[in-house]
């Protein structure tokens, strides 16, 4: 609604931004510092190598928890065009994570990496919709 009526949506944006960034900050810091050892406690020691993936997956899922429920803006402001970019983007990103690991421990960090890097492109564009602001003129290329 407010994106209607004034072009742009960044109080309400900036508003649930931050309170998605700070309700998920110290939950992620505890899982990425404490995520082996609870891992252990919890399952045992065999649920070691579990820890380890869940501590290097945890910057993306602070991310995509941020990111995900913000991501609307792209549709409110009708920009489903670059949507697709994006997944485009996150299709090459995750093949590529999968082609070039020889292993399943990098193959977690690759992919941990590559929607980290999703998320934070994600977030990028979706505050300059908040704003107002136009995209780069990469993403404004008509797609027939």
């Amino acid at each position: 609604k407010e994106y209607q009526q004034f072009g742009n949506a960044w109080m309400v944006y900036k508003k649930t931004l931050s309170k998605l960034f700070f309700s998920g900050l110290i939950p992620s810091i505890i899982l990425f510092i404490y995520s082996v050892e609870i891992f252990v406690l919890i399952f045992g020691e065999q649920w070691r190598i579990s820890g380890e993936y869940a501590q290097i997956l945890v910057p993306m899922l602070f991310l995509q928890f941020i990111s995900s429920p913000l991501s609307s803006m792209l549709y409110i402001a009708e920009k489903q065009n670059i949507n697709l970019v994006l997944q485009i983007v996150l299709f090459l990103l995750v093949s590529s994570s999968i082609f070039f690991s020889n292993d399943s421990y990098m193959v977690v960090i690759l992919l941990s990496i590559s929607f980290s890097l999703f998320y934070i492109l994600q977030l990028v564009l979706s505050i300059l919709f908040a704003k107002g602001l136009e995209v780069p003129n990469f993403f404004r290329r008509e797609i027939k």
